[in-house]
C-alpha cells in the first residue's frame, strides 16, 4: 500500500504553472533579459574601445565620455525625473 517516490511527479509541481501560461511567461522575461543583456554589453565594449583607443578630443569623445560621466555618477532616479520632466511636462 505504500506509494512512496515512485508516484512522483515533476509535472505535479509545476502543472499550475503550465496550464496558466506563467512558465511562458517566465521564459520570455528571461529571454528579454539576455537579448538586452548581450546587446547592452556589445554596445559598452565597443564605446569603452573607442574611447580607450580614439581618445583624441574631439566631439564625439567629448559627448561619450560626458553620457559615462552622467550614468555612473549620477544616481538613476535623478536621470528617471529629468527624463520625466523633458518628455512629459
Amino acid at each position: 500500500m505504500s506509494l512512496g517516490m515512485s508516484r512522483f511527479k515533476l509535472k505535479i509541481l509545476f502543472n499550475q504553472l503550465i496550464e496558466n501560461s506563467f512558465a511562458n511567461a517566465i521564459i520570455q522575461t528571461i529571454l528579454i533579459v539576455d537579448v538586452g543583456a548581450f546587446f547592452s554589453i556589445l554596445v559598452a565594449m565597443m564605446t569603452g574601445t573607442f574611447v580607450a583607443e580614439f581618445s583624441r578630443t574631439n566631439k564625439i569623445t567629448n559627448f561619450v565620455r560626458f553620457l559615462k560621466f552622467i550614468l555612473t555618477d549620477v544616481p538613476s532616479i535623478v536621470v528617471t525625473m529629468v527624463a520625466y520632466g523633458v518628455i512629459l511636462l
